[in-house]
C-alpha cells in the first residue's frame, strides 16, 4: 500500500513538472490534494460512490409540485 502511495505522488509530481514546462499554473482555489470527497456538478464523490448534494435534494423536494403541463416541462 505504501509503495502505491509512492507511485501516485511520484506521478502527481511528474504532471505537476509538466504543466509549469508548459507554461501552465494552476489555481489554488480550484486544486485540492488529499481530499477524501469532492464536489462535482451536484454531487458529492467520495469512498462510497456518488451521492447528490443536500442542497441540490432540498431544492427539489421544496418546489412546488407542477399543476399543469408548462410547469412539469420547465420542473
Amino acid at each position: 500500500m505504501e509503495l502505491d502511495r509512492w507511485k501516485h505522488w511520484k506521478a502527481v509530481d511528474e504532471v505537476l513538472q509538466r504543466l509549469s514546462k508548459a507554461g501552465l499554473r494552476l489555481s489554488k482555489k480550484k486544486v485540492c490534494f488529499s481530499a477524501t470527497s469532492v464536489q462535482f456538478l451536484g454531487f458529492i464523490v467520495d469512498a462510497n460512490g456518488i451521492k447528490p448534494t443536500p442542497e441540490k435534494v432540498e431544492a427539489i423536494q421544496c418546489a412546488p409540485a407542477p399543476r399543469n403541463e408548462t410547469t412539469l416541462q420547465a420542473f
